[in-house]
């Protein structure tokens, strides 16, 4: 069985509390001559050394050779510092080497260090700065940031060498390295000289010395793919999610899981991490060979990282991909052919602006409710955006269960709407149902109709937008299932107003509510991004306007010129006496994409609850468990909740073939 050496990727913070940037200092002086030596970046430009921090402080990690093993472990300890640690010290961490410059990129690859990296390699400032070659004898203990033995670390670095080009310079192997805190100005306020290879200065004593909050670099957390299932060890703790969290398909569609799975799997992550029984053992999140069930494994690693250690959606998806790791990405929910696809990547920027603009607040998520009326017979409804979106199935005139589907009246959506602050509601789909049992309920309530499973016309699109933007409460979408034409207008809000991206808007709403957005409305999407972003940009400048008093029109008015198109080509069908009240006909011919998706959900096997208590208190403050909402109608019968079974499955298929892969370092 071949293996590799398991990497970490998680950071247990320590609780130093909120660190203020410091004043500008004075220090000793650096020789000017030293600051005028050219230092290269990764396309070979030449930049004064002293101009990396005239403006800034900075600390400056000179290593020694790029094959050498111990810098390259250091230097994965130095990628694992948070940008915002530095962000909040106003500092920023340099690494310079003395390789060719055309090595800094490969090396990056090789560690994860994101961070600002340069070469000196006539090596001129490392002698100015009195940096010696040679091995020393050195009075500190070994280094906390070296995980390899002799052995096996020379054996890394002899085969990154082979490996590589001949004659390729990477570095004197006898020029030894040292860490200064620099700037701002020509200002030296801390120097540490390394007398031996070993002598790298702590981490977290530089981070202390620059008042920049410390961090837990110890290894626990790690993900894998294993084509066989583990062993136990005294020192480490397997874990396995692929039949715990199960993605409940429509046809071919497999994820990403859902929002209250990620909270669930943050649960367990933390409560692991947190375990007095698991305090000395790495964690190791491994997943099988299924491709669907290891990107959404990685898919949940990857929300952890962002959510939890502040990663990059970049850095994340780097992590994941370590050696020759791909993962299959996301399709949607139709039947056929797939023409649209949602990477990893373009899940994790989803999140990452989700938790950025307060849509994902963990803090504040309510699980309870979250999976209380995610089900058809609670209402079938999700919060897209917390206060603003809800995305719910269409009402119907009178409630029942047919074909296992569970139909809701609008008086059964009245009391949570009321609670929650909801003032407008707007239907997609054929009449259903007598607006009036909305409106006399105290609700605005509007007509957009456009076929199911097809794309709203621009008109549609301007006058959805024009209703949101002057909705004074919560607006709750719908149209035959709440997915497709629900979930594409409300795209069209989330890419004017946060300029999002088509795909990172999509892997959103899906992630709130799966199976949204399909087929040919992808594409729509597409088409759209560009003129929506023109007319946010647009909005947004009419707002800041009227906020400094030089324009007074009402924001209805705000939205004229943006367009040529005009509200009145919206073709709505319309009755003011009476309306039809089937649910069975046909929006277009036959059975409808919106009757299709009813119908697979109302075969949905019942979903099973995780074993992990909810009134954990997670590390980062993560809110428990709350007492369940009331069912959408607060009556009896066919609206009365039903409880989650308890219990799991836990089977692991083993293979013939045993193939291990350590996918994060």
């Amino acid at each position: 069985m071949a293996s590799a050496a398991l990497g970490a990727v998680t950071q247990q913070i320590c609780s130093l509390g909120p660190l203020q940037p410091p004043e500008p200092e004075r220090g000793l002086p650096l020789a000017e001559d030293v600051a005028e030596l050219p230092v290269l970046d990764a396309s070979g430009k030449r930049i004064p050394f002293g101009a990396l921090f005239r403006e800034r402080r900075a600390i400056v990690v000179f290593v020694r050779h790029f094959l050498c093993y111990i810098c390259k472990e250091y230097v994965e300890d130095l990628a694992k510092i948070p940008k915002n640690f530095l962000q909040a010290a106003n500092i920023t961490l340099i690494v310079i080497g003395q390789s060719s410059f055309q090595h800094i990129e490969p090396f990056c690859k090789l560690t994860g260090y994101s961070h600002e990296i340069y070469v000196d390699t006539e090596r001129k400032i490392y002698r100015k700065l009195g940096m010696k070659k040679g091995e020393g004898i050195a009075t500190s203990v070994r280094s906390p940031h070296v995980k390899s033995n002799l052995l096996s670390g020379s054996i890394q670095s002899l085969w990154r060498a082979v490996t590589g080009p001949v004659f390729d310079f990477q570095g004197d192997p006898a020029q030894q390295g040292g860490t200064l805190i620099l700037g701002p100005g020509n200002n030296i306020h801390f120097i540490h000289l390394d007398k031996n290879r070993l002598d790298h200065k702590p981490i977290n004593s530089i981070l202390q010395l620059a008042r920049v909050q410390k961090v837990n670099f110890t290894n626990r957390l790690c993900f894998a793919i294993l084509y066989q299932k583990p062993k136990s060890a005294a020192n480490i703790h397997y874990f396995s999610i692929d039949d715990e969290f199960e993605y409940e398909n429509f046809f071919a569609d497999f994820g990403p899981l859902n929002l209250a799975m990620v909270y669930r799997y943050c649960c367990k992550i933390n409560k692991k991490l947190k375990s007095i029984t698991m305090i000395r053992k790495k964690i190791i999140h491994f997943t099988g060979p299924d491709q669907r069930k290891q990107a959404n494994a990685a898919f949940l690693m990857g929300c952890y990282l962002i959510i939890y250690l502040e990663k990059s959606p970049e850095d994340t998806y780097r992590m994941l991909l370590v050696g020759n790791i791909s993962y299959v990405p996301f399709r949607d929910a139709s039947y056929g052919n797939c023409t649209f696809y949602l990477t990893l990547l373009d899940c994790f920027q989803a999140v990452h602006k989700a938790v950025q603009y307060g849509f994902l607040n963990f803090e504040k998520f309510d699980l309870d409710d979250y999976e209380h009326y995610e089900k058809a017979e609670n209402g079938d409804l999700n919060w897209i955006i917390p206060g603003r979106f809800i995305a719910f199935c269409g009402p119907h005139p009178r409630s029942r269960l047919e074909s296992g589907y569970h139909y809701h009246t609008p008086e059964a959506y009245v009391p949570y709407f009321k609670r929650h602050n909801v003032t407008t509601i707007i239907r997609l789909n054929k009449k259903a149902y007598d607006a009036r049992r909305f409106t006399e309920a105290g609700f605005d309530h509007h007509e957009l109709f456009f076929a199911d499973g097809s794309i709203p016309s621009d008109a549609i699109v301007k006058e959805f937008l024009n209703i949101c933007e002057n909705a004074e409460g919560v607006i709750a979408v719908h149209c035959k299932a709440g997915l497709g034409r629900t979930g594409t207008l409300i795209a069209c809000y989330i890419i004017k107003h946060y300029r999002m991206t088509v795909p990172e808007t999509i892997a959103w709403i899906r992630i709130c509510r799966p199976g949204s957005v399909i087929g040919p409305q992808q594409h729509f999407l597409v088409s759209k991004q560009a003129s929506l972003w023109t007319e946010g940009d647009y909005y947004r400048k009419k707002l800041r306007d009227q906020e400094n008093g030089r324009h007074a029109a009402a924001v209805t008015k705000i939205l004229t010129g943006v367009d040529d198109i005009s509200i009145s080509e919206i073709q709505c069908e319309e009755t003011k006496d009476s309306e039809s009240y089937s649910d069975d006909g046909d929006e277009i011919n036959g059975m409808t994409q919106g009757d299709k998706l009813l119908a697979l959900k109302s075969r949905r096997r019942a979903k099973s609850a995780t074993s992990i208590p909810l009134t954990v208190i997670l590390q980062s403050s993560v809110q428990s468990s709350k007492t369940s909402e009331p069912n959408i109608s607060d009556s009896s019968g066919i609206f009365q909740r039903t409880t989650r079974s308890a219990t799991r499955k836990s089977s692991f298929k083993s293979h013939s073939t045993s193939r291990t892969r350590t996918v994060l370092r």
